[in-house]
């Protein structure tokens, strides 16, 4: 029998954050695989009444695909780095590390205590897994110290379906602090641009919410807005979404959700963006 999930708990805040992607694992079983995702679903009844119908087919996707490019090039950092550690920011319920691990990483789960302990119970908690008790919105960035890592490691900092809410300012002070205390490190990220984040928000805001504060909220249009926030920033990649899917997977998607994958990607609505730190 499914767990229930109490209104206003700690568990229907991580599980609305991974309702979409349950949704498209649902509508495209045959592209996506992200079984502790599967999992959770199965072990918590759930769905939210807040947003729920307001999930698109092409929302869902945005957020799995998001997920996909972050095990791709997090697989492709560790053919360099097979002991690095990763670093999920605000990790809710995320299962992202599941899918990376090759036996010899670690990861370290940042995110409030409520959550970690919430996160022990519904997920597990692997024999590298750490969890790191942490607001990121804080101006405290202490809890780097808790991170066991050297160059040799390599460390890779991921941040999905996150920095859209958030406000520019803030994006900007915690990518700063990393690119600065984690030199030779690596983050991800998805992003919108300014004329995609109206339509990102509209899943969890309501219309006239995301017309009077979307300029508020995290976008990014060009590399130079980034490159400005630290000197620290050695190389930046900023790419449509969808480009780490092969055009066989994204044929699965129909025909309809396909034109609509490439109509997103052609005004770059949508983004995901990898960074790297130099070596001090």
């Amino acid at each position: 029998m499914a767990n229930e999930v109490k209104k206003g708990s700690v568990e229907e805040k991580c599980l609305e954050r991974l309702y979409p992607r349950k949704l498209a694992l649902d509508w495209w079983p045959e592209v996506f695989m992200d079984k502790g995702c599967v999992k959770l679903f199965e072990d918590y009844a759930y769905k939210p009444a807040k947003y729920a119908d307001k999930i698109s087919k092409m929302d869902a996707a945005r957020l799995l695909i998001a997920e996909y490019n972050t095990v791709e090039v997090a697989k492709k950092y560790l053919r360099d780095h097979p002991k690095a550690i990763f670093v999920n920011l605000a990790c809710g319920f995320s299962t992202v590390f599941q899918q990376i691990d090759n036996g010899q990483c670690r990861a370290y789960n940042v995110d409030t205590r409520d959550v970690l302990i919430a996160r022990k119970e519904a997920v597990g908690k692997g024999d590298r897994e750490q969890g790191i008790i942490a607001d990121i919105l804080e101006d405290d960035f202490s809890w780097f110290e808790k991170i066991e890592w050297t160059r040799d490691d390599g460390i890779f900092f991921y941040a999905l379906d996150l920095f859209h809410y958030m406000k520019r300012e803030d994006v900007k002070r915690i990518v700063a602090n990393i690119a600065v205390n984690f030199p030779d490190g690596m983050m991800v990220f998805d992003a919108a641009s300014r004329d995609g984040l109206p339509k990102i928000l509209k899943t969890r805001y309501d219309e006239d919410e995301v017309k009077n504060n979307a300029g508020f909220y995290f976008s990014v249009d060009d590399d130079a807005q980034i490159s400005k926030w630290s000197v620290r920033i050695a190389d930046i990649w900023r790419h449509p979404l969808y480009t780490y899917y092969t055009k066989k997977k994204a044929n699965k998607l129909g025909l309809i959700n396909l034109m609509a994958v490439k109509a997103l990607d052609s005004k770059n609505e949508v983004q995901f963006v990898e960074l790297t730190f130099k070596r001090h």
